[in-house]
């Protein structure tokens, strides 16, 4: 580091090229095949209005549940593979947090933090009106359930309440 000149440490190296998270994968190198990769670019995820990030990452699961690689955990194969699904500014943040990356756990839900949309994303109307909507336009017994599971009245609930309510009501019908 002594023996550059000021204008060696400002010159572009590929020493400060951003790539994907460092995968632990002991001995077990092993390769992405083409296809593959191809496979997973076909649908990458750049954050436009039509994209839902959770649809993005069901699909993405379902390409990568299709093989194993012998030897090597699938967690180090959805972290190497996600990158390639991803595309601008979404693989740019992806590349700015992976320190924070180190398990497929951790990327997803961090994933799913950042883009999945906190109001309607094909109409742009406000959580709350949604959830207003939503329980005005329920009948008079669905009323009295969603009332009843808030220990009282169901409007009278922050919005965070509200929807943290509706997302484990409905995570339950499955």
């Amino acid at each position: 580091m002594a023996n550059r000149t000021l204008g060696e440490f400002s010159a572009p190296t590929t020493a400060n090229i951003r790539t994907g998270p460092i995968v632990n994968v002991r001995e077990n190198g092993f390769e992405l095949k083409p296809a593959l990769i191809n496979m997973v670019q076909s649908n990458q995820f750049c954050e436009k209005a039509h994209e839902d990030a959770s649809e993005h990452l069901q699909h993405f699961l379902e390409i990568c549940s299709t093989f194993i690689v012998k030897g090597v955990t699938q967690d180090a194969i959805l972290l190497r593979l996600f990158l390639f699904s991803l595309l601008g500014k979404v693989k740019q943040w992806f590349h700015a947090n992976k320190d924070r990356n180190t398990t497929w756990d951790n990327c997803s839900t961090t994933f799913l933090a950042k883009f999945f949309p906190t109001e309607c994303p094909h109409h742009g109307t406000e959580n709350w009106l949604l959830m207003q909507t939503f329980y005005h336009g329920l009948t008079n017994s669905t009323h009295e359930t969603m009332d009843a599971a808030t220990g009282g009245a169901f409007l009278s609930l922050t919005l965070l309440a509200v929807t943290t309510l509706v997302e484990k009501m409905a995570s339950n019908q499955g």
